[in-house]
């Protein structure tokens, strides 16, 4: 290497080389294959009418925008390590050279992405995607983050909590610009944005020379406040009754947290939004809408962190003192599930709570009543309840099928799971758009549909035996356990089936399409197989 600037894109680079290579490929091929598609072709999207080639390009090329922010943001190389990568201190170079090069580097990737993507794919494809102001929010949002997450705090949920405030504080100008009667343009926009950069810089490199020299941040008021309650607990506290107790007070106290929060610094930065346009019912659905979805959202982004096993409010990592605790894996999985329900109460909680904020929107409790007023009164409460338990539902579900991923405590295992995923929903997007083009194979997809359900239940029946089995012979849960998991599988299958079979009309769907995707969407092997990831992580 010829200067340090090289060697410090170098090591970044190289880590996420397949990563980078597989994006790049991707751009490409969504370049060429504007130019190819026809261009007449519509897709709806909620209330609009957007291109259809455009939208189904442009959109996964947007979230190469994601996997920049995560390479350049140079945290170790453990999901733990979430700081500053501690191997890049031993370098011989000045502490401004190491927060510099992938600071400004990494912006103008993400400018220059988002430039060709806007350019060569959304506007060749019917979209007029705007250039500035988004180029703009993504360099400021890269530069917030790596200066949040750069700086060393002896409170380690301030992380998260800054991290949040950071990412909704644009939305949070909006108001004010509302009241000032202000119309920024796009340049002025993305100039706004551009002018948070020197101040990230700073703080970065505040951050990154505490970290170098092993001074992080302290809040002194909340730790002599932690530390009164610590002192009054021990002179009160009981000893655990029991392992378990124990266990769970350990997965409470390290993850169930995070997730909250994350959620809770957000919404109190967005408390406005119920009061925009506050005649407006239509606005008021939308936002009630998006606030149901939001925590099966952040279940998916972020369900995968209670899986881990380190204690994050530690100084030191504690995943092999879990290991090397005389629990049984199917035991500390049972704590994570657990864990995961708790977390789960207290994002509908959060949720519920900032959803009755709509209830002060003129007119909108009364268009709650005429929505509710067809149906008999137990019908309508039975109702909600039953949509709110589905949704709460969706959310555990979302969080404890992935609790396995970190639990194997390889990160190729975490990469694969990451990658896969996208690439098989492209790839069957890219199957559908192409029946999409061509009506006369319509008939064959329709009548190779069922066999299609059946084949993947069919591999699901023997992933699931495959785990049963494994369970068995590890004699990680004895068989009455093994019946128990899949009499209760059974009872949510045919539970889910039957509501949906008495939802929809008579005759709108076949049995077989019913029936089929419920059982393959109903989570088996990867709550059952949880033990056996963190039994491969333990017997390495």
């Amino acid at each position: 290497m010829r200067s340090p600037g090289q060697a410090i894109l170098w090591q970044i680079v190289w880590r996420s080389r397949f990563g980078l290579l597989a994006a790049g490929s991707y751009l490409v091929a969504a370049i060429l294959l504007t130019r190819v598609l026809p261009h007449d072709l519509t897709l709806s999207v909620g209330d609009q009418t957007v291109p259809a080639v455009g939208w189904f390009l442009g959109m996964p090329a947007v979230l190469i925008n994601i996997l920049l922010v995560a390479v350049f943001s140079m945290s170790g190389a453990d999901l733990q390590d979430s700081a500053f990568a501690s191997h890049m201190f031993t370098l011989p170079v000045r502490t401004r050279t190491l927060v510099a090069w992938p600071m400004v580097v990494g912006c103008f990737a993400l400018m220059a992405v988002w430039w060709i993507t806007a350019a060569l794919v959304f506007r060749p494809g019917g979209i007029l995607a705007p250039l500035w102001w988004p180029a703009g929010a993504l360099a400021y949002f890269l530069a917030s983050f790596q200066a949040i997450s750069w700086t060393p705090f002896a409170q380690r949920w301030l992380h998260v909590a800054l991290t949040s405030v950071v990412m909704v504080f644009p939305i949070a100008i909006l108001p004010v610009l509302l009241l000032l009667d202000i119309e920024l343009s796009e340049p002025a926009a993305a100039l706004l944005f551009l002018a948070v950069l020197p101040a990230a810089y700073l703080a970065a490199l505040t951050g990154v020379a505490r970290a170098r020299r092993g001074d992080p941040y302290h809040w002194q008021i909340f730790q002599r406040r932690t530390d009164r309650v610590s002192r009054r607990r021990a002179r009160n506290c009981r000893p655990f009754s029991s392992w378990w107790t124990a266990q769970l007070w350990f997965e409470c106290r390290a993850h169930v947290w995070t997730v909250p929060v994350f959620f809770a610094s957000m919404l109190m930065c967005i408390l406005f939004l119920p009061a925009l346009d506050r005649h407006n019912i239509e606005l008021g659905w939308r936002f009630l809408g998006i606030l149901l979805t939001t925590p099966i959202f952040l279940a998916l982004m972020c369900g995968a962190s209670l899986g881990t096993l380190y204690d994050p409010l530690s100084k030191s990592s504690a995943a092999s003192f879990i290991l090397a605790r005389p629990i049984s894996s199917v035991q500390i999985v049972k704590s994570k599930l657990l864990a995961a329900a708790v977390t789960t109460v207290a994002l509908w909680i959060i949720t519920l709570g900032f959803t009755s904020l709509l209830l002060t929107r003129p007119g909108f409790p009364e268009s709650i009543l005429a929505a509710a007023e067809p149906y008999p009164a137990w019908q309508a409460i039975g109702g909600s309840l039953l949509v709110l338990i589905l949704l709460m539902g969706l959310t555990w579900k979302t969080i404890s099928e992935s609790l396995w991923i970190p639990l194997t405590g390889r990160p190729w295992v975490t990469n694969v799971t990451n990658v896969g995923p996208p690439l098989i929903v492209l790839g069957g997007g890219c199957v559908g758009f192409w029946l999409y083009l061509h009506p006369e194979w319509h008939d064959t997809a329709q009548a190779a549909a069922p066999w299609l359900l059946g084949t993947l239940l069919l591999v699901k029946i023997a992933l699931a035996v495959w785990v049963i089995r494994s369970l068995d012979r590890l004699r990680l849960v004895d068989r009455a356990e093994i019946a128990i998991m899949v009499g209760i599988w059974m009872l949510v299958v045919v539970g889910l089936c039957s509501l949906t079979l008495l939802l929809i009309p008579p005759g709108s769907a076949p049995l077989y399409g019913v029936i089929s995707p419920i059982a393959i969407m109903t989570p088996f092997c990867r709550i059952a197989g949880a033990p056996l990831a963190l039994e491969w992580n333990r017997h390495r």
